[in-house]
């Protein structure tokens, strides 16, 4: 392998593992998309593969939907994933989100005990993490539709609100990071 070739390929190997219920419909949809769509340049196997990537590497996709969607939005998604995966990394690009995307529910949006709880913990865990030491007083709240903190630093008059994000990588402590605002 060239050093140029080596540059090129993904950090994470594209994830393959599709459980037999979810290859059926992969393979049900690519023959929809073949049969009903002939003059659109759909191959059966690269359509198999590009579903198969998205659908495990970061864009989940609700299959029974987009297999039973309606035709614009049936053709809206196969073209968009067609068209704007990237090969190397099983990811959708420009910005594109299928219609039939799996709904995700952002943890920072539940207001729940629980969550509340485990933004605490994050935030402390965050806080010190900023270089911060001593103790912190702090309030959460959830107000329009997510977490908020209220944080008191010590020897200072002046409280900090933070946005509580889901997050991961970087500075992300337990799927939450926090921006002030």
């Amino acid at each position: 392998m060239t050093p140029q070739a080596a540059d090129r390929r993904p950090s994470t190997p594209i994830a393959w593992n599709v459980s037999r219920e979810d290859h059926s419909l992969v393979v049900q949809i690519a023959q929809r998309a073949v049969r009903d769509y002939p003059d659109a340049g759909f191959n059966f196997p690269t359509l198999v593969m590009d579903l198969t990537a998205t659908h495990l590497n970061g864009c989940p996709l609700d299959l029974d939907k987009l297999l039973a969607a309606p035709a614009v939005d049936f053709a809206h998604d196969l073209g968009g994933i067609s068209r704007h995966i990237d090969r190397t990394t099983g990811q959708l690009g420009g910005c594109f989100l299928p219609r039939c995307a799996r709904a995700e529910i952002l943890p920072s949006t539940l207001n729940t005990p629980a969550t509340e709880r485990r933004v605490r913990r994050a935030f402390r865990a965050w806080w010190r993490a900023q270089g911060h030491s001593g103790s912190l007083n702090f309030d959460t709240t959830f107000e329009h539709g997510h977490w908020w903190v209220i944080a008191h630093p010590p020897q200072s008059d002046e409280s900090r609100t933070f946005d509580a994000v889901d997050a991961t990588g970087g500075d992300a402590v337990a799927g939450f990071s926090f921006e002030e605002v």
